[in-house]
């Protein structure tokens, strides 16, 4: 019965009757959120991922991820999507993957992604300029079969079509079935 929005510095939550802002600690515009199965809500943003946690009021507030990302790591743009798969959290920007699972970051390096990734039956998909279609396979990014049809194309849509088939939307180049 709760909705959250992404905005300028802040998550904004709304209960039906009132507002309420929870601010990132650099005023970050939030460009992604996820819920988890534990309704733990988890955001995304410019230089900027963490989680958020209720205080013992009840009321949420913001916790930074970004302590524990490697001082070398920390320099990245727009986190554009935030993406679930079991007990591990996807933070995606342009440039890296910051993989969160029992509370430790682990960092994956990509080849200037578009905005999106998709998880599709507890797959990670990203596609990546220049490479391709692309998913986490013995924890590294690598390039998926025929993935390479897609590397000068923007993906925008990844849903589960048939058993076995996803079904891709482009920015500009139609739809495609894999």
């Amino acid at each position: 019965g709760i909705l959250y929005f992404g905005c300028e510095g802040a998550v904004i939550e709304f209960d039906g009757i009132s507002w309420k802002s929870i601010d990132l600690p650099n005023k970050s515009t939030v460009r992604s959120l996820a819920i988890d199965e534990e309704g733990i809500i988890y955001v995304g943003g410019v230089s900027e991922f963490g989680y958020l946690q209720p205080d013992n009021t009840g009321s949420l507030y913001y916790i930074s991820l970004i302590p524990q990302v490697p001082e070398e790591k920390r320099s990245f743009p727009d986190v554009w999507s935030v993406n679930i798969i079991h007990d591990e959290i996807l933070f995606q920007s342009a440039e890296r993957l910051f993989r969160y699972k029992d509370n430790k970051i682990v960092t994956l390096e990509l080849n200037d992604s578009y905005h999106r990734s998709f998880v599709i039956d507890n797959t990670f998909y990203i596609n990546q300029k220049g490479i391709g279609l692309s998913s986490i396979i013995n924890d590294s990014i690598q390039v998926l079969p025929k993935g390479d049809f897609f590397k000068d194309k923007e993906i925008s849509y990844m849903s589960l079509f048939a058993d076995g088939i996803i079904l891709i939307g482009t920015r500009r180049n139609g739809l495609f079935l894999y």
